[in-house]
């Protein structure tokens, strides 16, 4: 598995802590709400994409296991 990309996005996330920290609440907050949000939005890709991994067929009673766990 190529894992560079997630690799590169810590590295990201580490060079930038310090700014994270000294954000005022408020910054901190509104940044959380657009993560949640994308969050949301993109759920029901990743279930799918989980689902297609697994190879899961369209009858499989995990199907619905597998979306509550993206709900």
């Amino acid at each position: 598995m190529d894992t560079r990309h997630v690799d590169q996005a810590l590295v990201a996330l580490v060079a930038l802590k310090t700014q994270w920290a000294r954000l005022p609440i408020h910054d901190k907050i509104q940044y959380l709400k657009q993560i949640q949000q994308q969050t949301l939005n993109h759920a029901q890709r990743w279930v799918d994409a989980e689902i297609k991994a697994k190879q899961l067929r369209a009858s499989s009673p995990l199907i619905g296991t597998e979306a509550r766990r993206g709900a």
